[in-house]
């Protein structure tokens, strides 16, 4: 019996995915709709449309100056966007057809829940407004740091930062994928805030993994991947800028694959162009992800070298399920994810450290035996379980 109505809001959905959030998103919604009714409200760049995907009504619908700003002008750098981008969020000559349009969708579906993703220009008190009128619960997912009033170093943003988390909290439940950032900087948000971490979107199957790691394991040359954008933020010239040293510390024994593209891609194949010629580092632009899958089980590390508060870092643990011991820097949720502080480095130095220890293959071996229980908690049934038992118990809220 599918006795949930649940009305997920989101800046984009799939095919338009910017990255994990979006995923995420596809990921727990077709999930619920196995069992629940599941709609999608999301903003197409150029017309409106609904159609049942994979279970999931998603409508879509094209404003055009709304439209325009989340598929183009969102994407431009400077500080003049970064605070056209927040005074959106307050107010927008595009926020009376936009709430116009989702009034009707709110109206025929009759949800009992809202849940809200990235919903970056979105007039969020004005949704919750709604909401509260109809007697439907909120969910608010924080997901990026807009939300949360940070830079992505983790500063504070004059007003805004007061601003966006006196809004935020007039949510009923504001969900963050980490606790570590919750904790770090939730504690102006005044409401109920829960902790459910994201998912790969599948369940662990021990043996496919455990046939993975054991193939894997007497490999001499070891193989280290980056699945991401190519940006600095991301920390990926530290990878370039770094894998000389990791070249000489493994006697030549190591090959390098980015999987992204992106502004340093130019940097990266300068600073790289030897070893690119040679053959030992691969920058493979965006693939299918049965292709990025298929170069994980083939690696034994996933990096995630991030220099920016990180939200969650999802691409750790499809690693991992893919059979790569996760590595990341300590900003953000990475340490969170990953489990185990030998894995988690602050500098060149330990870096560097870390494989130097974990190219042996027994330690390898082992140290992916010790994680695998940490790593279930990001299960897709769990992930579900979890949230299908909030979404209840607002339901079942008077």
């Amino acid at each position: 019996m599918k006795h949930l109505k649940i009305l997920y809001i989101s800046q984009y959905y799939f095919p338009y995915e910017k990255g994990g959030a979006e995923v995420s998103l596809r990921t727990l919604a077709e999930n619920m709709a196995s069992r629940h009714n599941v709609a999608v409200f999301t903003i197409d760049p150029s017309k409106n449309s609904e159609d049942l995907a994979n279970g999931v009504l998603v409508i879509r619908r094209y404003i055009p100056q709304f439209s325009d700003f989340l598929f183009e002008g969102i994407e431009k750098k400077g500080k003049k966007n970064s605070l056209k981008v927040r005074f959106s969020t307050i107010y927008a000559s595009s926020h009376r057809d936009l709430m116009v349009m989702l009034k009707e969708v709110v109206d025929k579906l009759n949800p009992g829940i809202i849940h809200l993703n990235n919903v970056v220009g979105f007039p969020l008190g004005k949704i919750y407004d709604l909401a509260r009128y109809k007697g439907i619960k909120v969910v608010q997912s924080i997901r990026d740091n807009f939300l949360l009033g940070i830079t992505s170093t983790g500063k504070k943003i004059p007003f805004w930062y007061s601003y966006i988390n006196s809004v935020i909290s007039k949510a009923d439940v504001v969900h963050f994928p980490s606790n570590t950032v919750m904790e770090k900087f939730g504690s102006q948000i005044k409401t109920e805030k829960v902790h459910i971490p994201n998912t790969t979107g599948v369940d662990f199957e021990e043996k496919k993994w455990r046939d993975l790691i054991d193939i894997k394991n007497n490999d001499q040359v070891k193989k280290i991947a980056y699945v991401g954008v190519l940006e600095r933020h991301k920390g990926v010239h530290l990878l370039s800028e770094w894998f000389e040293d990791i070249y000489e510390v493994l006697n030549a024994n190591v090959e390098l694959t980015f999987v992204g593209d992106g502004t340093l891609k130019d940097y990266l194949e300068r600073q790289l162009r030897r070893f690119i010629e040679d053959g030992i580092v691969k920058i493979t632009g965006w693939l299918p992800k049965n292709e990025v899958d298929s170069i994980m089980q083939k690696s034994h590390f996933l990096i995630l070298p991030s220099q920016w508060e990180e939200m969650f870092g999802r691409v750790l643990i499809e690693g991992f399920y893919n059979g790569c011991l996760p590595v990341g820097s300590t900003w953000g949720a990475i340490p969170e994810v990953i489990g185990d502080h030998s894995l988690i480095f602050k500098d060149k130095d330990e870096f560097i450290e870390i494989f130097r220890e974990f190219s042996e293959s027994d330690k390898w071996h082992k140290k992916m035996s010790d994680l695998k229980e940490h790593m279930l908690q990001f299960s897709l049934s769990n992930h579900s379980r979890k949230f299908e038992q909030l979404y209840k118990n607002l339901f079942t809220q008077k």
